[in-house]
């Protein structure tokens, strides 16, 4: 018996330190929980904005100002042009009256930019006409607030406080919808907000266009705030972008809202930014027709041959040139065609083969456009023919003179320009006299006139 009564005091001593102890940690629990309200309260710096309407305020839609903070109203009447005045045939009054039974406002809406904060509560004292048939709801920054755990609350035709709840930063809209012809009246706001500082947060470019087939990339915002980011778009079929990162992946073509959405961070405030971005289709090169050309010459004379092209989703007009080891037989009849709107229509491009000497003779026709993969065509040209003499070339006297390439000439001369790795880069025919010509690109350039040639510098 003694051995029990001794095990039963050992259990109570026990109990009795354990229960001691939990005291401590809930009290030292509490105090921590003490001590984070009021730091959280001291930088939250909890502040609240009351407006109470005692006459008539709006007499049309649009801006008026009420304890420093303008509000703007707007409507859609469903007869009429409206009605705006004051109750006083009730007491106490219900405050604005927007709307009548003869020209009712369906939907109104009141909006306001000018708390800067994170807005935590706002409370409307609002009714509508006997009869009523409406609803009022409150959005924040396009959020939503909730009134016992609706986004609308009922009106009805007694004057009444509806408060709502929820979290957010940025336009607050008051709006009140019905399928009644009453007149609706607002007596007081009232609104809840914790003030802090603008992070500025900002995209440095607010509109970027891609081609699809672009590769991934990330534009990263400046903000003043250390609060995390996190990132969305607004249409993932045409770039979806990572949530963390901001990298953007392209998916289709259209345009895109990214959004970069910054938490609060004490002292600065949530807040968003945001970049357009379009996707349009990869520009298109083609050629039609022919997939290599061939221009065979029995008898040693120049022959030609029509090729089509054509370019879609083009942003500069399309360049043809011809390069290769014997690009000097081959000419085209222009090399450059004008894009409008995007678009080169078919197109009819003669290539020439003026064969000298040899038997085989070859080229390669470029097309290009900025943006767009070139797309090449091999030229083959035959020559069956006796076999001639290459002519001995002299020496053309050319000047270069603000950009333009300056030479004499006899009317109807051929004239090709090349590169200095034998691209052709222009080909046209000489007037009489001084010709004077705009350059086709820097560097060193060969100009061939008839059989003199010549070189120059840009």
């Amino acid at each position: 018996m003694l051995f029990l009564a001794y095990k039963f005091s050992l259990k109570i001593n026990y109990l009795f330190k354990h229960k001691f102890i939990m005291r401590i940690l809930l009290s030292l629990k509490l105090f921590i929980i003490l001590i984070s309200i009021l730091f959280l309260s001291a930088n939250l710096q909890a502040d609240t904005y009351t407006h109470t309407i005692s006459a008539s305020t709006w007499t049309a839609v649009g801006d008026q100002t009420l304890t420093g903070l303008t509000w703007t109203a707007a409507a859609t009447w469903k007869a009429g042009t409206g009605y705006f005045g004051y109750d006083t045939n009730n007491t106490p009054s219900k405050g604005q009256q927007f709307g009548s039974s003869g020209s009712p406002a369906n939907p109104l809406t009141l909006t306001t930019n000018g708390i800067l904060g994170t807005i935590t509560d706002i409370k409307v004292t609002t009714s509508g006409a006997s009869s009523i048939a409406g609803t009022v709801g409150i959005t924040v920054g396009g959020t939503a607030f909730t009134t016992s755990g609706a986004t609308t609350a009922t009106l009805t035709s007694t004057s009444a406080v509806y408060d709502f709840t929820g979290y957010g930063v940025g336009s607050i809209v008051i709006n009140w919808t019905q399928s009644s012809s009453k007149a609706l009246y607002l007596k007081a706001i009232e609104i809840t907000y914790s003030t802090c500082t603008a992070s500025n947060i900002s995209f440095s470019s607010p509109t970027i266009s891609k081609i699809i087939g672009d590769v991934n990339f990330t534009q990263t915002p400046t903000t003043l705030s250390t609060g995390a980011i996190t990132y969305s778009s607004s249409a993932t079929n045409v770039a979806s972008v990572n949530t963390n990162t901001g990298e953007v992946t392209l998916a289709g073509i259209g345009s895109t809202i990214i959004t970069a959405n910054q938490a609060a961070v004490s002292p600065y405030c949530s807040s968003l930014a945001t970049f357009t971005l379009n996707v349009t289709a990869a520009p298109t090169l083609t050629v039609t027709d022919v997939t290599t050309p061939l221009l065979v010459s029995n008898d040693g004379s120049q022959v030609s041959q029509i090729i089509n092209v054509s370019a879609v989703n083009l942003t500069t007009d399309l360049g043809l040139s011809l390069s290769g080891p014997n690009a000097n037989l081959f000419s085209l009849s222009q090399y450059s065609v004008t894009q409008t709107g995007g678009s080169v229509p078919n197109t009819s491009v003669t290539i020439t083969y003026k064969p000298i000497t040899g038997t085989n003779h070859s080229a390669t026709l470029t097309m290009a456009s900025t943006g767009a993969f070139d797309l090449s065509r091999s030229i083959i040209g035959q020559n069956n023919g006796p076999t001639t003499v290459i002519p001995v070339l002299s020496l053309l006297n050319v000047t270069v003179y603000n950009g333009k390439i300056n030479f004499s000439a006899n009317e109807g001369e051929s004239l090709d320009v090349y590169s200095s790795v034998g691209q052709k880069l222009l080909h046209k025919l000489t007037k009489e006299g001084i010709n004077s010509i705009s350059a086709p690109a820097n560097g060193v350039l060969i100009v061939r006139v008839g059989n003199r040639i010549g070189k120059v510098i840009l």
